[in-house]
């Protein structure tokens, strides 16, 4: 906007000359490059100003999906398109770790990518109180419980290795100062 105050008082001062010198066709070319720059940057901050206007009328006000906790049993989307009963394990900004019913893997889907579990839809599906591993039923909160003892023994191996490379790699230095 300073540029525009500017431009337009160099154009005041371009036709006060103008009018003591009005032959001048110096001052009448710059009279009109100036009134032409002007109109130009007026142009450009109205279409800014535009999209900015459209957006608001746009906005269309999104439904907020729905939080589930970890223990929660819903129906997440699997690759096939269908939506099948599972067990959220964890909650990350963006996505819930989770179990299908009957599996033990652990799966990784897109928060919008589930929702809520109607129990009695699949009768072939267990009840969202049990867990099947193998051949034991188990309840939520016990696999809960060995999934993350499972996570946290990955994640101790991984620390250990690192730990042991690092100590090997100051051993090696200790050897070539030697």
């Amino acid at each position: 906007m300073a540029e525009l105050e500017n431009y337009e008082f160099q154009l005041s001062q371009v036709e006060d000359a103008l009018q003591k010198d009005p032959g001048n066709e110096k001052l009448e070319k710059l009279k009109s490059e100036l009134t032409e720059l002007i109109d130009l940057y007026r142009s450009i901050e109205t279409k800014k100003e535009e999209p900015v206007q459209k957006e608001q009328q746009k906005k269309i006000v999104k439904k907020p999906l729905k939080e589930y906790e970890i223990g929660d049993t819903i129906l997440a989307r699997y690759s096939d398109s269908n939506y099948y009963e599972a067990l959220i394990v964890g909650v990350s900004e963006t996505h819930y770790e989770l179990i299908f019913t009957g599996y033990d893997t652990i799966v990784e889907i897109e928060k919008h990518l589930v929702k809520e579990g109607k129990e009695g839809k699949n009768p072939t599906l267990l009840s969202s109180k049990d867990i099947v591993v193998g051949d034991i039923k188990e309840k939520p909160n016990a696999k809960i419980q060995k999934v993350q003892k499972k996570k946290k023994k990955r994640k101790d191996d991984v620390e250990q290795t690192e730990k042991q490379e690092k100590w090997k790699a100051f051993l090696e230095k200790q050897k070539k100062r030697k």
